[in-house]
């Protein structure tokens, strides 16, 4: 239901901080965000233009909460921003913020990610900080789903499972628990050994780019080094 109420508080939140992409603000004592439809000047050359990428996004959001709520809850929406429930705390951040929560954090992240490619769904960069853990509720929301560019012939959930597992490696930390909690979870869901097989089969049929990538790892550049050991990583899953 449509709340003018709510719609001035977020325009004078926008207002406020005109040029900002994402920002918050507190309506009722509760917490939300908006999204507007306005370019971050970043990863151009892996996203859309700024308004097709909202429109994408609005319309996946949608689409994911028609079948599964994995997707943030859009509250109100306008024809160059929304605004949405927040969602919880960055999973990226959880290790700090929550440590007790971590392990239960990530097995539902990778539950989470195999549910929604089991209705043949996928996010486009499910990044850590792109999947939030809600420790009141104990659930897992996929935020950012503007991302649709693809750079292989592949299926989007494949790829999706490549891109959660090397954005774990970018967080460079010295252990695999929590990755390998979460690919516990993801395993968990049936349909999984197709899109894991499809994986390693992608990787093998790559091998000069992967071989280019563990030749540049000398560098120290973030996300060929996170490449190389994900190739590692999954190459070791059976």
């Amino acid at each position: 239901m449509y709340d003018r109420e709510m719609e001035k508080a977020a325009r004078m939140a926008m207002d406020k901080q005109p040029k900002k992409r994402v920002l918050s603000f507190t309506y009722q004592d509760a917490s939300y965000f908006i999204k507007r439809s306005l370019s971050n000047g970043r990863n151009r050359f892996a996203k859309q233009n700024a308004h097709t990428a909202y429109l994408t996004e609005v319309y996946k959001i949608g689409l994911v909460n028609s079948r599964i709520p994995l997707a943030p809850a859009i509250v109100l929406l306008g024809p160059d921003y929304f605004v949405m429930k927040a969602s919880g705390r960055p999973l990226q951040r959880i290790v700090k913020e929550y440590p007790q929560d971590a392990a239960e954090a990530y097995h539902k992240a990778g539950v989470a990610l195999a549910q929604l490619h089991s209705y043949g769904l996928h996010h486009g960069r499910p990044a850590l900080r792109d999947i939030a853990w809600n420790p009141a509720t104990r659930s897992i929301t996929f935020l950012d789903w503007e991302n649709e560019m693809k750079f292989f012939h592949i299926d989007g959930r494949v790829l999706d499972l490549f891109l959660f597992i090397h954005s774990y490696f970018r967080e460079e930390w010295p252990e695999n628990n929590l990755l390998d909690q979460a690919i516990e979870g993801y395993r968990s869901v049936p349909g999984w050994e197709a899109r894991l097989s499809e994986l390693q089969h992608f990787i093998t049929g790559h091998g000069i780019v992967f071989g280019i990538c563990r030749h540049l790892m000398r560098t120290g550049w973030i996300d060929v080094v996170s490449v190389s050991k994900a190739e590692a990583y999954i190459r070791g899953l059976s």
